[in-house]
């Protein structure tokens, strides 16, 4: 399993980038040391970070793309109209020669500080786990065909962390596995498991001694004993419980309502956009199946010619099977790849969700 071991100082970074652009996505760039290989895979150190500068407009939380297919245009093989797709999307910032420059400048000033300045990969920040798009796929597949197939894309929830009661920073590293990298440089026509798009790494914060014994400082000195307070038996100590030994009663909220309702809202937009992309395959299906049924030999009347003049003109059968464009497989790919993001973050909040209901019930109980 391959492991991101990154700085917290580094993760600091990007979090105070996201936080204060909310609710605009942001993205930067994630700099560290050469990857080290060990007997249970590889490990990325990521010791520094910083973020492109933002000039895109405020995008809304989910892309959510309404499309709407003919019933009768459908039965009848006629395809949906195609529609002219910018490059960019206002969810990423992509690499483009202003920023490519400004990252180089970022480089070379940090260089010429010793800080590290070797690039390992890119952090990008998502709402409610929404982060499956065709431009973050050909965002990452620039930097591990550029950097190498350890290139890694982190992705940091600001709003999950901030409703999360087990005070969790939820963040994600993932990589593109092998086998989409080599499909998708063939043309991305082969089927593709949603499993094996992305490959999962194991995040830790890892921090410098210096910073440990910075830290283990400040505890001591903001300590009741410190301050020249009595301190009871009965308090409880910092390291399992709040600062000053005050109990925190935040992870014992039972408002479950908001983040379920809006991951479940979320979840029927992708269903409808995952059921666009399947009427785009049927449409593409029959338009096949209705050339087919033609035959190899289509009559064709002159005008004002009689009926024994038709003239036929043999048509090549692979060149109409060519001619028509088949739908892209990497959007209903995207889709049932965030559907299953979403159904996972809908488990685990219930299950935290539902301990919390059962333990309040015992409670009310035993009181009655």
């Amino acid at each position: 399993m391959a492991e991101l071991h990154i700085d917290g100082v580094a993760l600091l970074k990007i979090i105070s980038h996201s936080t204060n652009y909310l609710p605009q996505n942001v993205s930067g760039s994630l700099l560290g040391l050469e990857v080290t290989e060990t007997s249970s895979g590889s490990i990325v150190h990521v010791t520094n970070s910083f973020g492109f500068p933002q000039t895109t407009s405020v995008p809304e939380p989910v892309d959510a793309v309404e499309e709407e297919v003919d019933p009768a245009a459908a039965a009848a093989g006629v395809p949906p109209p195609e529609e002219d797709e910018d490059a960019s999307d206002p969810h990423i910032v992509a690499s483009n020669e202003a920023q490519d420059g400004y990252q180089r400048e970022m480089m070379k000033m940090l260089k010429n500080v010793n800080v590290d300045s070797n690039v390992v990969g890119w952090y990008h920040s998502t709402y409610l786990g929404t982060f499956a798009s065709s431009t973050l796929i050909e965002t990452q597949l620039s930097y591990q065909l550029e950097l190498g197939d350890n290139a890694v894309v982190l992705l940091y929830d600001p709003i999950q962390t901030a409703n999360n009661s087990q005070g969790e920073v939820v963040v994600k590293a993932y990589t593109l596995t092998k086998e989409f990298v080599e499909k998708k440089e063939r043309g991305g026509k082969e089927y593709i498991n949603t499993k094996n798009v992305f490959k999962e790494m194991t995040v830790k914060v890892r921090n410098p001694g210096l910073v440990r014994a910075a830290l283990f400082d400040l505890d001591r000195n903001n300590s009741p004993a410190a301050a020249g307070a009595s301190v009871p038996r009965t308090v409880l100590t910092n390291s399992q419980y709040g600062a000053n030994g005050e109990v925190d009663f935040d992870r014992l909220d039972l408002s479950t309502n908001p983040f379920l309702e809006k991951n479940l809202e979320f979840l029927c937009q992708w269903v409808d956009e995952l059921s666009s992309e399947q009427s785009k395959f049927q449409v593409y299906a029959r338009q096949l199946l209705k050339e087919e049924g033609g035959g190899s030999v289509h009559p064709i009347q002159l005008r004002g010619s009689s009926r024994s003049n038709t003239t036929r003109v043999h048509v090549d059968k692979s060149k109409r099977w060519t001619d028509a464009e088949a739908p892209s497989r990497i959007d209903a790919l995207l889709s049932n790849l965030q559907l299953t993001t979403y159904c996972n973050n809908v488990n685990d909040f219930a299950e935290r969700s539902f301990s919390k209901l059962f333990l309040a019930g015992g409670l009310q109980g035993a009181t009655n």
